[in-house]
């Protein structure tokens, strides 16, 4: 995500939280996922403190498009079955003499 060749030590923890702000704010479970597994380390207990209050909120973005992402499966599952339902239940390839 960012670059740890142009940053100095104290500005990669700054970084990383503003990018995971950014994250959370854009509901972008990739870009969460990827800065999850890049968390720094951190000196200042401020900076800590902020992370972890922004993986909470991360832990509720993603657990809310887990719940979204339950419905439409749910909602394509009922029209597939209607679709079914409603085809004939004779060979269900393409009639094109008709």
């Amino acid at each position: 995500m960012f670059s740890k060749g142009f940053l100095k030590l104290g500005e990669i923890p700054q970084v990383w939280i503003n990018q995971f702000k950014i994250a959370i704010a854009a509901k972008d479970g990739g870009a969460i996922d990827k800065l999850l597994s890049e968390i720094p380390s951190f000196e200042d207990i401020d900076e800590a403190k902020n992370a972890l209050f922004l993986i909470k909120e991360a832990t509720v973005v993603i657990q809310n498009l887990q719940n979204e992402t339950s419905l439409h499966l749910r909602h394509l599952k009922k029209h597939i079955e209607f679709l079914d339902s409603t085809q004939e239940s004779g060979s269900s390839k393409l009639d094109i003499k008709s």
